[in-house]
């Protein structure tokens, strides 16, 4: 069973995940378009490295990743991996 689909963004050249979970794929899918122009807009302006950034993204696909899995098994430790790569991206997206 396949929790996410990888996609690769051909501009930015990076890698999302994505739920194939449709219940919260169209909010998923707001939310990583704010997130990644929020990231790209800091980057370009010096707020945050391209390490930061990549990281930021990697905290992202984490949570995506986990919160399909939770939504879809319930299982406690996946929700728990959720809310620590919201923690990686939110930190850096705050900036």
């Amino acid at each position: 069973m396949r929790f996410v689909t990888p996609y690769v963004d051909p501009i930015r050249g990076f890698t999302l995940m994505r739920t194939n979970d449709q219940a919260i794929a169209a909010r998923l899918l707001t939310v990583e378009t704010k997130v990644v122009n929020r990231l790209n807009a800091s980057l370009i302006l010096g707020k945050i490295t391209p390490q930061e950034y990549q990281q930021a993204i990697a905290g992202y696909n984490r949570f995506v990743l986990y919160v399909t899995v939770y939504r879809q098994t319930g299982n406690p430790l996946a929700k728990s991996r959720a809310l620590e790569g919201y923690r990686v991206f939110l930190s850096i997206y705050q900036r």
